[in-house]
């Protein structure tokens, strides 16, 4: 009987025991359980802060591009006004151009097609007002005359022409973020206009309706006649340019007005310039015709400053009927020739 009682006993504190290391396993496995869910809501609280914190670095970059990009527009705006030559008017207006945010576009997180789209609307809408800025008033219908830009005059006709031949400019930022991106590809503000014009095409010939515009080509339309006159600008200044390079235009006020009013003919100079000359007076006419065949296809007609039409009519090439005007037994000399060949079919898809 009393072993009965002490077997009796020895489970019972057996059992209890078992009962208190159980409810202490218990107790560890909740204690456990309820650490691990702080830990998990810790995590997720410092993943939220970090998404967050990542999220502020973002919006604060996008800011402080939007500044730095107005920043530099404005200064290079005001260094068109300022300076004196028109080649230095001209870089300054290359820098303004490149300033446009949508041209620091990286296609990276904030960086979407949308906000891209709202960056295109805004350079438009900042574009036209810098013009009026630059030239005192709207320059549509206005006597814009190219050889007041390059007789060293300070005027406001300089400030026009140096912005129109520059729009073509990309920033290299843009060049870079585009090339991998097949949803993207780089576009300058001439080219935007362009596209723009062409879209606007359409709308006035029945083609497409108007609420199918974009809100930057809603801006082109606005200013629809000061982006044609830009354009016409950009293509007479051109020539002009080209001009400046073959012909002593550029020389002095006297020998320009010389060429307009008392010669019956000149020679053009381009036999005469080195390969990197010749390359650059190309350039310009080159432009000048992709300007001209844009102008077609948008259904408007480019008109020729009479002066500038005057002095072209006057030009003579040497040995005008031939392209072989050098020997070819150098490289440079078949250079020549082929500078002296494109030259020539440039002015004739001209047509001055």
């Amino acid at each position: 009987m009393i072993l009965q009682k002490k077997t009796a006993s020895t489970l019972m504190l057996l059992s209890l025991a078992f009962t208190f290391a159980s409810c202490e396993m218990m107790d560890n496995a909740k204690t456990a359980a309820e650490n691990s869910g702080k830990a998990a809501k810790n995590s997720g609280i410092a993943a939220k802060a970090a998404g967050d914190s990542r999220e502020e670095i973002a919006n604060s970059r996008l800011m402080a591009r939007s500044g730095a990009a107005s920043a530099s527009r404005r200064e290079a705006l005001e260094g068109i006004i300022a300076m004196d030559s028109m080649s230095m008017k001209i870089t300054e207006a290359s820098k303004y151009v490149k300033a446009f945010e949508f041209q620091l576009w990286t296609g990276q997180r904030y960086d979407t097609q949308a906000y891209k789209e709202r960056m295109y609307e805004d350079a438009m809408s900042e574009l036209f007002r810098s013009v009026e800025e630059l030239y005192g008033k709207q320059i549509a219908g206005a006597e814009l005359s190219p050889f007041k830009a390059l007789n060293g005059a300070k005027n406001k006709n300089m400030n026009v022409y140096a912005l129109a031949v520059s729009m073509h400019g990309v920033h290299q930022v843009q060049t870079v973020a585009t090339t991998n991106n097949s949803n993207s590809s780089e576009e300058s503000i001439y080219d935007i206009i362009k596209n723009s014009l062409k879209s606007i095409k359409d709308i006035e010939t029945g083609v497409k309706e108007f609420s199918t515009l974009k809100e930057h080509e809603v801006v082109v339309y606005n200013y629809k006649e000061e982006a044609l006159a830009l354009i016409q600008a950009r293509y007479n200044m051109l020539l002009t340019m080209n001009l400046a390079k073959v012909s002593e235009l550029k020389k002095s006020a006297v020998s320009g007005l010389s060429l307009l009013y008392f010669r019956k003919t000149f020679e053009s100079k381009i036999t005469n310039l080195n390969l990197g000359e010749q390359k650059e007076a190309n350039k310009y006419l080159d432009a000048a015709v992709k300007v001209k065949t844009f102008m077609s296809e948008i259904g408007e007609v480019m008109i020729t400053n009479d002066k500038v039409a005057k002095l072209y009519s006057k030009m003579r090439i040497a040995n005008e009927d031939s392209t072989m005007i050098y020997d070819v037994t150098t490289m440079e000399q078949r250079e020549r020739n082929a500078n002296l060949e494109e030259h020539k079919s440039l002015l004739d898809k001209l047509g001055l």
